[in-house]
């Protein structure tokens, strides 16, 4: 955990793993807190997803994308499209804010 900052009165946290740098919300003890606690967020699925499964032209739609953990790396790995959405909108925040962060706006 590397900074503090809050979203419409949340706390969220920084934190820098195998994928880079996420924000996520300090209540999340399940997709930002294990990238928080392991530093990485489904290896396997990325693997499946980047080697096997996205053809280079592709696009991937990833709904339901939370913070974005599967669709920023799979972005930045493949450079294929990706259109992501989430209907959560502190979770959309943190989704913008971490495309942003890995300059894929």
């Amino acid at each position: 955990m590397a900074s503090t900052a809050k979203i419409g009165g949340s706390e969220i946290l920084l934190a820098d793993g195998a994928l880079g740098p996420f924000v996520g919300a300090a209540t999340d003890e399940v997709v930002h807190g294990t990238y928080r606690r392991t530093g990485t967020w489904a290896p396997d699925l990325l693997h499946l997803l980047c080697e096997d499964l996205l053809p280079a032209e592709g696009t991937l739609l990833d709904i339901g994308a939370n913070i974005g953990l599967v669709s920023v790396p799979a972005t930045e790995r493949t450079g294929i499209r990706t259109l992501a959405f989430e209907p959560d909108p502190r979770n959309a925040e943190l989704l913008r804010r971490n495309v942003a962060l890995h300059g894929l706006e």
